[in-house]
C-alpha cells in the first residue's frame, strides 16, 4: 500500500513484520520471557508491556517518518 506505519509492539513479536524505510518499530522498554507472548486476554504478570511504551516514543518515531517527507521534498530537481 506504501503506507508510512508506525507498529507499536506488546504482546506481538516484532520479528515477524520486515524492515521497510516507511515502517518505524516501537517496542516495549521492559525485557521479561514471556515478551511476545500473543495473549489474548490478560497479561500473566499483570503489568501488560504494551504500557512501557512512552508517548514520546511514539511521536518522535512520527516526526522521523514525517521528516523523511520534508526531506524528499527539499531535493532539487533533477536537471535535464
Amino acid at each position: 500500500l506504501n503506507k508510512k506505519v508506525v507498529a507499536l509492539f506488546g504482546p506481538t513479536a516484532s520479528n515477524e513484520i520486515h524492515a521497510s524505510p516507511k515502517l518505524v518499530k516501537i517496542l516495549p522498554g521492559v525485557t521479561r520471557d514471556c515478551t511476545s507472548c500473543l495473549a489474548k486476554t490478560a497479561c500473566v504478570v499483570n503489568d501488560p508491556c504494551v504500557n512501557h511504551i512512552g508517548v514520546g516514543q511514539v511521536l518522535l518515531a512520527i516526526k522521523e517518518l514525517m521528516g523523511q517527507d520534508r526531506k524528499e521534498s527539499c531535493r532539487p530537481s533533477p536537471q535535464p
